[in-house]
């Protein structure tokens, strides 16, 4: 009779914690779905940037300040350091191609420059508002504000789009905003003489 009273109260005991279990599955089951969503919202590929095996990396041709209007010559075009002016390039979009002088000084200040090449597309007002685009687009950093210089340019240029910055470039042949904001997130206030938060260059040649 003590065998069979056994068996009865195990089973009893079983029967009670079988919903608990099935309980602690449920439990379980949504919290593992939780993490999930919860790792998805705080992961975003744009805040984990990738280095793009297609960025030059360009040794440093100085970094010397000279009065603005003083003939330049950099090493290679378009550049990404070497003497330059003592005063930068406010961050912005330009319409005309400003003096390598101002905006080398801005790389210098941790800035990044986007330079595109009409001649180089059959469609160049598609090729500057993508370009411009990123102004715009371009995602913060530190500091609450796009340390983005946008212009037309020519030299050196091989492909539509050219990214600079302090001693390093992407060439592009087509706009692609993945690569781009990439580029910036590791380049963007590395160069080696950063500009606190709201200060911009002290020279703007009517941006928009």
């Amino acid at each position: 009779m003590a065998k069979k009273y056994t068996s009865r109260r195990r089973a009893a005991a079983q029967e009670s914690e079988a919903p608990n279990r099935t309980l602690y599955y449920v439990i379980g089951g949504i919290a593992a779905v939780a993490l999930l969503i919860v790792g998805a919202l705080v992961y975003d590929s744009s805040t984990t940037p990738s280095v793009n095996p297609n960025t030059q990396f360009q040794t440093s041709a100085g970094r010397d300040h000279v009065e603005p209007g003083t003939p330049l010559t950099f090493t290679s075009y378009p550049p990404t350091s070497g003497a330059h002016y003592a005063d930068s390039l406010a961050w912005g979009k330009y319409n005309e191609t400003v003096d390598e002088g101002f905006w080398v000084h801005s790389m210098e200040h941790g800035g990044i420059v986007v330079l595109y090449n009409c001649e180089l597309t059959d469609n160049c007002a598609d090729l500057k508002a993508e370009a411009e685009s990123f102004f715009d687009d371009a995602p913060f950093n530190s500091c609450p504000e796009s340390r983005v210089i946008v212009m037309p340019y020519a030299q050196g240029m091989t492909t539509p789009l050219t990214v600079l910055a302090w001693q390093h470039r992407l060439d592009l042949e087509e706009y692609d905003y993945r690569q781009m904001v990439d580029f910036y997130r590791i380049h963007e206030e590395n160069g080696p003489e950063v500009l606190p938060c709201g200060v911009n260059g002290s020279v703007n040649m009517n941006s928009q």
